[in-house]
């Protein structure tokens, strides 16, 4: 699984707010990672571009990023899954599910 580098218009009203914390991170490139419905973002302020994780099935409901900040780790609410990727290279390294 890959990052995909698109040009999207997304309308998405479902940032979930209400039951998420400590979920935007800046990362050692200078971009900013966080999440809106089912879609990881990756936001680079300086381009004005977005790259878009999209492998989840359901919301994300959680996001970290390591100590070193190479990689980024999100879990989605139902259907339990993880993913942990490697943002600089569009990799993802392993999905976890249960």
């Amino acid at each position: 699984m890959l990052f995909v580098l698109i040009k999207l218009k997304i309308n998405s009203n479902r940032y979930r707010g209400y039951d998420c914390r400590d979920n935007v991170f800046c990362l050692k490139t200078g971009e900013i990672v966080y999440h809106v419905a089912a879609l990881g973002i990756v936001l680079n302020t300086e381009q004005n571009q977005q790259r878009f994780y999209n492998f989840h099935t359901d919301d994300i409901l959680c996001l970290a990023v390591s100590p070193d900040m190479s990689l980024v780790a999100t879990g989605q609410v139902s259907s339990i899954q993880i993913s942990v990727l490697m943002y600089m290279v569009y990799l993802t390294l392993i999905v976890i599910r249960r």
